[in-house]
């Protein structure tokens, strides 16, 4: 331990080195449009956000190290610059804030495009920021160089319009493949395979190197909850052993350290963005990722170990699925049936006329086109065309590289200069010439596109009679042009329009409520507005806060249990959950995102406008029911009884006596809730919501069945393996509500 305090201790030091200097300068030079012009006169202002995009403030480092309130900063563009002084984002706490970049005209004082800066995070580290430079221990950022937060873009290139495709089915192959041996099979939530040998966890999140220590990975924990370890620690260092993390794996400091008893229960402290816990201890024997010692080592939740030791374990590929099964025997049955691929060309092919004619002489303009032989540009060269009223230039006709292509009628002109000009897929002339590029041309006269060559002009005669077609002949009679085309107006384009709104909201006008968890309040209503996007409906209601359960439901109404009396609304009424208790419902319900609900108003006065009610429930409960804490009980219990059955019965009840004639839709929580160790636990929640709906025939979206996450996509489909990622808000959680609202209202 002594070697340890000296190591800390340097460095602590370094550390101290490094604040110096916290701030950094970030300039631009060539701020534009696309035609090069410089942005006239502008601001540009750096929000501080996180990596969900959501502002926050932080803890600045350096010589005025204070907290940072989460206010934006500007800085005025003139001609296209700018400088601005921002922190060193590898200094700040939490480490690495991002500040999402935007632009405002100060003309117009409209809001200019800036998409791809969500996220810019200048840093004196190189790996972290290249397009930062350090000279004399003195950083600056060039933001002209600053690489935007948008994946590269690939070539498009427009084909011919293809026969209509059938429903796909995922092959059996596949499916085989994704047959999982995925789900964790026991309650031990320590995975030895991400662990950290010669490691010790600091109380702030660092990990320090230390011979004979090892680290967990990220433990699932529940803010409130506890969870146990079978090996403990005896060291005396109370800054080390133990720290918590948010779901963005944020160090939020733990206070608690060594020493730790075996088996050593840890109590998580209640602040609602702790999702997760790391820990350490001694391991004595040689290789620490091998030893007894080491791989032994058991964490649960809650606060006692299992009677016998279970390790980190997973299903065995032979426990499958029923539906599984099912679906693999359909796609196999679908894939008989689908024809092979020679079929499908010998199907493709007699579909296709014998030849098809390029050359559109509507598109053709009088003139001699110049090939890459005739110099110099910009007079002459690669496709200027020349005024000639003898002859003809062809419009641009789309060729592959490589391919042969012929033209019916030639020319005997003997000027070489003239003929035919490629282009790149820009259709910006290619300068090197081609042998044939040049007159004479026979009839026929057959040409190959070169490399990199996607379009082709070239000067003809006899326009009325041309033909221009891939291939190296052309047919034996004339073939007109193939292509009729007409260009769309804006009386074409108002009745696609009015028909593509109509399919999109069918049930226009409806107005829906939420009552909901963390999923529904703290996301900047991601799923919401997606179903309100797909079907056209309005957010009348919304009753939603973090960590939510069934049996908290009616709390904002004065019901803190089931057994409590559901009052009028009150905004100022605290909130019943953990370290919510000091909250209150306006924290998370406001006019701002719903004209309901209203304080001094009823039940059934605030869900009075309510067309359809959706019911987002189940994902906090299914920890109680996990650990024991919660029993399930019997579809007939009472709200007296406790039980989770009892719960769902008073909730549902409720709603339908304060609007029967609202539409009461109920969505599960999703499988693996917390990660794939309470896999059984989001079974069971989801399936007693499924059978009390049943009861009161409501129809229910049983995300457990029908959400995407398994143990194969959790770890892409969640941030923490419980909330939807942005992009499982838009397509899997959103998009299955949106059509739960249109098959049902």
């Amino acid at each position: 331990m002594t070697r340890l305090l000296r190591a800390a201790a340097a460095a602590c030091l370094l550390s101290i080195a490094a604040i110096g200097s916290a701030q950094i300068t970030v300039s631009a030079a060539h701020l534009q449009d696309s035609t090069g012009t410089p942005v006239a006169n502008a601001t540009i202002t750096f929000a501080p956000v996180n990596n969900a995009g959501q502002p926050i403030s932080y803890r600045a480092a350096g010589s005025s190290a204070g907290q940072v309130v989460g206010s934006p900063v500007t800085a005025t563009v003139t001609a296209g610059a700018f400088t601005i002084s921002l922190p060193d984002t590898s200094l700040t706490q939490p480490i690495n804030v991002c500040f999402a970049a935007s632009l405002q005209d100060n003309v117009s004082g409209e809001q200019l495009p800036f998409s791809g800066h969500s996220c810019v995070q200048p840093s004196s580290t190189s790996a972290q920021s290249a397009w930062c430079t350090t000279a004399s221990g003195t950083t600056t950022c060039n933001f002209d160089n600053f690489p935007v937060n948008q994946p590269a873009l690939v070539v498009v290139q427009t084909g011919p319009t293809g026969a209509p495709g059938t429903n796909a089915a995922g092959t059996s192959t596949n499916i085989q493949k994704l047959i999982a041996t995925y789900k964790q099979g026991g309650p031990n939530l320590y995975d030895p395979t991400q662990a950290v040998s010669n490691t010790v966890i600091t109380s702030t999140g660092t990990l320090e190197s230390l011979s004979g220590y090892t680290t967990s990975g990220y433990i699932p924990v529940t803010p409130g909850g506890a969870f146990t370890t079978a090996f403990g620690d005896g060291d005396t260092n109370a800054g080390l052993g133990l720290c918590y993390f948010d779901i963005n794996l944020n160090p939020v400091a733990a206070s608690q350290g060594f020493p730790f008893t075996s088996p050593q229960t840890f109590t998580v402290p209640s602040g609602a963005t702790i999702a997760y816990a790391r820990v350490s201890w001694a391991v004595s024997g040689g290789s620490y990722l091998n030893s007894t010692g080491f791989a032994a080592q058991e964490i649960v939740t809650g606060s006692s170990l299992p009677a016998s030791y279970s390790s980190f374990s997973v299903y065995p590929a032979s426990t499958v699925d029923a539906n599984i099964a099912t679906e693999t025997a359909r796609a196999e049955a679908v894939e008989a049936t689908l024809p092979s691929a020679a079929e499908s060309q010998q199907i493709l092919a007699a579909s296709q006329p014998t030849a098809v004619n390029l050359f559109d002489v509507n598109a053709a303009v009088p003139g001699l086109l110049d090939n890459a032989s005739y110099c110099c540009a910009p007079a002459h060269g690669a496709g200027v065309v020349e005024t000639d009223s003898a002859h003809y230039v062809s419009g641009y006709i789309a060729v592959t590289p490589g391919s042969q292509y012929t033209m019916a009628v030639g020319d005997s002109e003997t000027n070489a200069a003239y003929g035919i000009s490629w282009y790149t897929l820009n259709r910006t002339p290619i300068t090197t010439y081609h042998t044939g590029d040049g007159f004479p041309f026979t009839s026929p006269q057959t040409f190959t596109a070169p490399a990199g060559a996607y379009w082709i002009r070239f000067t003809g005669s006899g326009p009325g009679t041309q033909m221009f077609v891939a291939g190296s002949s052309v047919p034996s009679s004339y073939v007109p042009f193939a292509q009729v085309a007409h260009v769309l107006t804006t009386s074409d384009l108002v009745p696609l329009v009015q028909a593509q709104t109509n399919m999109a909201s069918p049930i226009k006008g409806c107005r829906i409520g939420v009552i909901g968890d963390s999923i529904s309040s703290i996301f900047g209503q991601a799923w919401q507005n997606v179903v309100e996007a797909r079907t056209g409906c309005t957010l009348e209601y919304q009753d939603a806060r973090p960590g939510r359960l069934y049996a908290d439901a009616m709390e904002c109404y004065g019901a803190s249990t089931p057994t409590g009396t559901i009052g009028n609304y009150n905004a100022a009424n605290p909130l019943t959950y953990g370290s919510y208790a000091s909250q209150a419902c306006s924290n998370y319900n406001s006019s701002s995102i719903a004209p309901y609900p209203q304080t001094g108003l009823t039940l059934a006065q605030n869900l009075a406008n309510v067309d359809v009610m959706l019911l987002e429930l189940g994902t906090n409960d299914v920890t109680g029911i996990g650990t024991g804490l919660q029993s399930i009980g019997t579809i007939t219990d009472a709200p007296s009884a406790g039980t989770q059955y009892g719960n769902f019965n008073w909730l549902i009840t409720a709603l339908h006596t304060a609007n029967p004639a609202m539409r009461l839709l109920i969505v599960t929580n999703g499988a693996d809730v917390g990660g794939t160790g309470y896999n059984a636990a989001s079974l069971a929640t989801a399936g007693a919501i499924v059978a009390t709906a049943q009861i009161y025939a409501d129809p229910v979206l049983d995300l457990t069945k029908v959400g995407g996450v398994n143990g194969l996509t959790i770890s892409t489909l969640t941030i923490d393996n419980t909330h939807p990622t942005t992009a499982s808000f838009q397509h899997f959680f959103g998009a299955a509500i949106a059509n739960f609202v249109r098959m049902w209202w």
